[in-house]
């Protein structure tokens, strides 16, 4: 599914979620490696488990298990799946930005590839899903998309910075707000009343200031919003090199 270039706990959260609700159904057993995103201590068998990471996988009726040392083979197919990547989705495609690529992939992995006959086999994957279903666990009718939660205060302007962007809170008041950040957006909370929802921006882009949408933005600026100094660094980068006359 999607691609995160940072991925910590909430990245592999968010991968999982968005797996596993677009096909609707669980096996009871998640290999994985002896990462510290889901393992507390030990290795293997001896393997304990976050409370956090437990707790999450629970919500979607199965658990993680972690592989015995130098037993990587016991992933089943994703190292073969990460050959595959490299070899037919990157040869010959080109991307604007992340975005991009995780748009190119989403189809390319779930309209072609799941419809194409393995060359070994010749099994179609669409059609070996549909027979492993009875031996899956059904998802609930609805899952908590992952979160994380912040404490943020609102400037005079009316701005609450949440990471490295500043959004900009409905109202007059200026209080404390909470802020959820989810997979693809953030909501803003004041006393459990929702304020506002808003869309992530594209990664990579910082020191911007959003306005809900529909609504004109602001004349303000945000309090600690960092002024753009690449005026100031063309300017200072033809003075420098300007050379005085002999």
């Amino acid at each position: 599914m999607a691609e995160y270039l940072p991925f910590n706990r909430f990245a592999m959260k968010c991968f999982i979620h968005e797996a596993l609700t677009f096909w609707g159904y669980a096996a009871p057993d998640c290999i994985i490696d002896n990462t510290n995103l889901a393992r507390l201590r030990g290795t293997g068998r001896d393997a304990v488990i976050t409370p956090e990471m437990k707790q999450f996988a629970k919500q979607y009726g199965f658990k993680f298990i972690c592989h015995e040392i130098n037993h990587a083979n016991r992933k089943a197919g994703n190292e073969r799946s990460f050959y595959t990547v490299e070899t037919n989705f990157f040869p010959g495609r080109t991307f604007e930005n992340l975005e991009d690529i995780n748009r190119q992939a989403f189809d390319w992995a779930t309209i072609r590839m799941v419809n194409k006959p393995k060359s070994k086999t010749k099994l179609i994957p669409a059609k070996a899903f549909e027979f492993e279903q009875s031996f899956l666990r059904k998802l609930p009718p609805y899952v908590t998309s992952p979160y994380l939660a912040y404490g943020r205060g609102t400037d005079q302007y009316g701005y609450a910075s949440i990471d490295g962007n500043f959004y900009w809170v409905p109202g007059t008041s200026r209080f404390d707000v909470k802020v959820l950040q989810f997979c693809d957006h953030v909501d803003i909370y004041h006393k459990r009343k929702k304020l506002a929802e808003y869309e992530l921006p594209p990664d990579g882009v910082k020191n911007e200031k959003f306005s809900p949408e529909g609504e004109p933005k602001s004349r303000y600026q945000p309090k600690n919003r960092k002024k753009p100094t690449a005026g100031e660094e063309k300017i200072s980068s033809c003075a420098g090199s300007i050379k005085p006359p002999a």
